[in-house]
């Protein structure tokens, strides 16, 4: 009995207690989520305010997610909360940010596995004149971005490898070497009119940026005309143009008919001379007619009209063909036959 005693050797209290906090830590670890870690700025709460974003998805955005702000850290994400239309990120900036409150917010990855986190930019037309962001406030989904997963990226990778543009680059390049001369000297001949032209582009940007300047204010007055573009293209002013375009290929067809039948009509020249000469003539009698007609037409109302409505004739003298005066015997005889006062 007393030789088991004796084989019996306690351990020192210093590593007995080591033992049993280490085998405590070990147990409490298992029960912590890394979710769960508060891993904000070591600021007290007296220097941050919350503010609250609003997102479609946050896919993996985890709590201690680094706020970025042209590139640095201002703020922590606190929590994240899964609402029917949204979720809801609380974050916590430091007081000496200000934000206003056109801000955009957006989850992004800088690597394909690297860690999500949220990167606060002005929006690019921005006034500098909005009012900042207050504790408390809500940043709504019209100001913020969701984040791209991994799978919709490598869906659009496969959509890219898989529609065939690899082949059509390739084919591209192919359809070049085709296209390019294999003589050496014509390709070093168009090599050097190729950076010629190019040299000469780039000692021209002003007159470059004219040109492009010119087609911007062309496409804003077209914009400003889209109304008369709309109308002159709507179906009724179509069929009118379409009923233009006939009536123009009609008059194609005529214009030939009638260029040969002028042609063929030469030999009435001759006659149309003489015609012209004829007319001049009939022109100068139509204006002596005319005179005659105007005297015609005076003795007539001034003369016979009133002669025929009232026959008057006044006798002044009568003479004998001795050239004596008989008018005294001339009118007694008158008056006896009752034709004269």
């Amino acid at each position: 009995m007393n030789r088991t005693r004796s084989a019996v050797r306690w351990l020192p209290r210093r590593v007995s207690a080591a033992i049993v906090v280490g085998a405590a830590v070990v147990l409490a670890g298992c029960g912590v989520s890394p979710a769960n870690m508060d891993m904000r700025n070591p600021l007290g709460d007296g220097d941050q305010y919350e503010v609250k974003l609003q997102f479609a998805d946050v896919l993996n955005l985890p709590i201690g997610a680094r706020i970025s702000l042209g590139g640095l850290t201002v703020g922590r994400v606190k929590a994240v909360a899964l609402g029917e239309d949204a979720a809801t990120v609380t974050v916590r900036v430091d007081k000496a940010v200000s934000l206003p409150s056109d801000i955009h917010a957006s989850v992004l990855q800088d690597t394909l596995l690297g860690e999500a986190y949220v990167r606060l930019e002005a929006p690019e037309k921005s006034t500098g004149t909005a009012a900042p962001l207050r504790a408390g406030a809500v940043l709504p989904l019209s100001q913020t971005s969701p984040p791209r997963s991994v799978e919709s990226t490598l869906t659009i990778l496969a959509d890219y490898f898989g529609s065939g543009s690899v082949q059509d680059v390739s084919k591209t390049i192919t359809r070049l070497n085709t296209a390019l001369p294999k003589d050496r000297p014509q390709f070093d001949l168009l090599s050097a009119q190729l950076n010629r032209d190019v040299t000469g582009i780039g000692a021209n940007t002003t007159e470059v940026n004219r040109l492009l300047d010119s087609a911007t204010e062309m496409a804003d007055r077209i914009a400003k005309q889209e109304k008369n573009f709309k109308d002159t293209l709507s179906p009724y002013h179509l069929k009118y143009w379409s009923n233009q375009g006939k009536l123009m290929s009609n008059i194609g067809v005529l214009l030939p008919a009638v260029g040969g039948m002028l042609q063929q009509g030469s030999w009435l020249i001759p006659l149309m001379n003489s015609s012209s000469d004829l007319f001049e003539l009939l022109t100068a009698d139509m204006v002596s007619l005319g005179s005659a007609i105007h005297g015609g037409s005076i003795l007539v109302n001034k003369n016979l009209a009133p002669f025929l409505k009232k026959p008057v004739v006044k006798i002044d003298s009568v003479t004998n063909t001795a050239g004596q005066d008989v008018s005294p015997g001339a009118l007694k005889v008158l008056r006896l036959i009752g034709q004269a006062r």
